[in-house]
């Protein structure tokens, strides 16, 4: 379900973040997110924001107030997603998303 959760978020962000005035055309456009789950993350939150600049977008808190995931932005529409690690979503790579201007065609 958490799973789901966050496909349905990256999707939706995506969505919004993604230009209307893209040429339409079945060739990918760029890199809208990279989603990541870490081991420490608070430190890695830490570690992306003092040592590389990046300035947190939003974030998404649990029911009982932890964290669920951040956005951090690389650029104007680039960001990193990053989660913390669990049993159910182990550390490392999660997805990406790219943008296309028409994914139909």
């Amino acid at each position: 379900m958490k799973g789901l959760l966050l496909f349905v978020v990256g999707v939706c962000v995506g969505a919004v973040m993604t230009q209307s005035g893209v040429a339409q055309d079945s060739r990918p456009r760029g890199l809208n997110h990279v989603g990541i789950a870490v081991k420490n993350y608070d430190e890695t939150i830490a570690f992306y924001k003092s040592a590389l600049g990046l300035r947190e977008a939003y974030s998404l808190k649990t029911a009982d107030g932890g964290p669920l995931l951040t956005y951090l932005q690389i650029s104007r529409e680039t960001f990193l997603e990053v989660q913390p690690g669990t049993a159910n979503l182990p550390a490392g790579l999660t997805h990406f998303a790219v943008v296309y201007g028409d994914l139909k065609a």
